[in-house]
């Protein structure tokens, strides 16, 4: 009996040590540390972009009449906006060179000819309150994109828009449609 009692009074023992995690007594303490591991998974990039856009240029009042490129950010962060190409598309029923907008002192004096085989195409950010830290480059040309070009970051579900820009001939003596392409790249800024 009396080993049955010494036992039960260990095996109470072990119990109250395994159900305490920490014994302290009176004249001694104690430090423990509990390492703490969190996971922070990334915010999704969530960008909405026109698909296809359009623009009119007129000859007669040398004015181009473009749609702006309304660029929605979804994300819960601020999205970077770069441009990383303007060109001609493939698909493009008349394709001209791209040219600097500086080629030309004169455009409006353009023979049908040099009207026919150039044009410069650039793209113009819009002032508006989604910028995160206003406009960062503005008013380039296809001609400029050796590299990609940043046009700024956009705020947090803001909107942000841009502009196709265009410097053209005004000897076209008949209509002609020109499909371009403007390529560009968005990331968490």
């Amino acid at each position: 009996m009396k080993n049955t009692i010494i036992k039960f009074a260990l095996a109470l023992t072990t119990v109250a040590s395994m159900l305490s995690p920490i014994a302290v007594h009176a004249d001694q303490t104690s430090n423990q540390t509990t390492e703490v591991i969190g996971t922070f998974n990334p915010v999704t990039l969530n960008v909405t972009i026109p698909a296809t856009t359009s623009f009119t240029y007129s000859s007669d009042y040398v004015a181009m009449t473009a749609q702006s490129i309304d660029v929605a950010n979804h994300s819960q962060a601020p999205v970077y906006m770069n441009v990383e190409q303007i060109a001609v598309s493939a698909t493009s029923t008349w394709k001209p060179s791209l040219v600097a907008p500086t080629s030309e002192a004169d455009w409006t004096n353009l023979t049908k000819a040099q009207t026919a085989s150039k044009v410069s195409l650039g793209i113009e950010a819009l002032s508006g309150s989604s910028w995160l830290n206003g406009i960062e480059h503005n008013n380039f040309w296809s001609t400029d994109l050796s590299s990609s070009i940043k046009v700024g970051a956009i705020k947090s579900f803001g909107v942000a828009s841009v502009q196709p820009t265009l410097k053209a001939g005004t000897a076209l003596d008949s209509q002609s449609i020109l499909t371009a392409n403007y390529v560009f790249e968005f990331g968490i800024e």
